[in-house]
């Protein structure tokens, strides 16, 4: 299954460990509201792999500075009802892909 997402506020690790956790929460919230739009039928009966592609409009972030947004986005799949849990017995590996779209900035996620 692949999801599109836009990216609703790019931001590093780097800076998300500095701003003040309402800030966090904030940016959280506005990933898992992409992602409760979706409405997604889709439930996995086994674990999943996890493959989340950034395509950025100009520099795109290190891939490791964009496990922030995917911390967010996998707790919208658990809200959305897509996983019941994001630990290891259902999630069994993440993949972060961070790449260059200069006329469609976007996420995609894929479930496999």
């Amino acid at each position: 299954m692949l999801l599109t997402i836009p990216i609703v506020n790019k931001i590093s690790n780097n800076k998300l460990r500095t701003v003040h956790w309402g800030t966090r929460a904030k940016i959280t919230h506005e990933y898992i509201d992409e992602i409760l739009k979706q409405k997604i039928l889709f439930r996995p009966t086994t674990a999943v792999d996890l493959i989340f592609t950034f395509y950025f409009k100009n520099i795109p972030l290190d891939n490791l500075n964009c496990s922030g947004m995917c911390k967010a986005i996998e707790d919208g799949l658990v809200e959305a009802g897509v996983l019941k849990d994001d630990g290891p017995k259902f999630v069994s590996s993440v993949t972060l892909i961070s790449k260059v779209s200069k006329t469609t900035p976007r996420i995609e996620i894929e479930i496999k």
